[in-house]
């Protein structure tokens, strides 16, 4: 009966140093670390403000250089052109940048140039064809009492982007289309905020 009793002993002793290593292991495989996010959607160009910041806990394992883990770092900065953030979505190098300008000469706007972003279903990314560099005619789609109306905005515009949900360029086949960026004058633009305040902007696109 004592030899039972000790072995039932022995073996319970095992079974908690055995759960103790399997804790030890397990704390160190799953070490965090913290990162930043948002508690609200944040559009382009966006300043990020200190009270709609949250931190939050991810794997290390999971940490990747261009996710910041201060505050001081992401605190001021700006939401890349035509980049939205979402609560849940970890701050980084890819949707935010020190200034709201550092974008123009990479997108290639000119001085007398601004971007103008227009919502992209299948029609305005002309079927996920639409890409960097092509020319497009703007039109606003709107109801005029009982009719449907449809109003030449701008021609010849320049295609600087076709962005995903996430503001990053859209690939074939693999991403959806949400935002279609426009290189337009600047004294155009009052036209197209006007336009878009009265309806729907649709993209047609030309033989270049």
């Amino acid at each position: 009966m004592k030899k039972k009793i000790k072995s039932i002993a022995l073996l319970g002793l095992s079974v908690v140093m055995l759960l103790l290593v399997f804790k030890v292991i397990f704390d160190h495989h799953v070490q965090t670390i913290t990162v930043y996010s948002v508690n609200k959607e944040l559009k382009p160009q966006e300043k990020i403000e200190v009270d709609e910041l949250v931190a939050i806990e991810i794997p290390k394992a999971m940490k990747n250089d261009n996710q910041y883990t201060k505050r001081e770092e992401v605190l001021n900065k700006y939401v890349r052109l035509e980049h939205h953030i979402y609560p849940g979505d970890v701050l980084s190098k890819q949707n935010i940048i020190k200034k709201n300008n550092e974008e123009d000469i990479l997108l290639g706007l000119k001085p007398d140039e601004s971007m103008i972003g227009v919502e992209a279903g299948s029609l305005e990314s002309l079927g996920g064809t639409l890409k960097k560099g092509h020319r497009v005619d703007i039109f606003s789609s709107y109801k005029n009492t009982k009719n449907q109306k449809e109003d030449l905005v701008a021609e010849n515009i320049r295609v600087i982007g076709v962005k995903d949900r996430k503001g990053m360029t859209v690939e074939a086949g693999k991403t959806s289309a949400k935002t279609v960026l426009l290189a337009v004058k600047k004294d155009k633009v009052k036209d197209f905020i006007a336009a878009q305040n009265n309806g729907r902007l649709v993209v047609v696109g030309r033989v270049r």
